[in-house]
């Protein structure tokens, strides 16, 4: 009896040390990208393009629910603004953890260089 007793209690610190190896794991987020104006903040109306650019991984659809909540969440102000860079930074990485999916404005107005003459 004491042989098992002396099993047990020398096995116990092991058996802790040896399972409490941490195996650490992170979730990443699949995101949409999607290329707006700014009246689209203001509740200005959209259309879902019958194509999409797909360019590897996993592939999303684009939802009309979806793109309505984000639309929503831009109207309230509750979306994380993001410069340029600080976006580029954050969603060039592989695996994005931090933010989902993700609203890019863009500026429609056309370019007309003066004349240097």
């Amino acid at each position: 009896m004491s042989l098992w007793l002396i099993l047990a209690t020398s096995s116990f610190p092991l058996h802790m040390i040896w399972n409490s190896v941490v195996l650490e794991t992170h979730q990443a987020n699949a995101y949409v990208a999607i290329t707006i104006t700014d009246n689209f903040t203001e509740g200005a109306d959209w259309t879902i393009p019958p194509f999409a650019t797909y360019t590897g991984g996993p592939q999303l659809t684009v939802s009309h629910d979806g793109v309505e909540r984000l639309q929503q969440q831009a109207q309230n102000k509750s979306l994380e603004w993001l410069s340029a860079e600080s976006c580029i930074k954050k969603y060039s990485e592989d695996l994005t953890y931090e933010y989902g999916d993700v609203l890019i404005v863009v500026n429609t107005s056309t370019y007309v260089p003066s004349d240097p003459t």
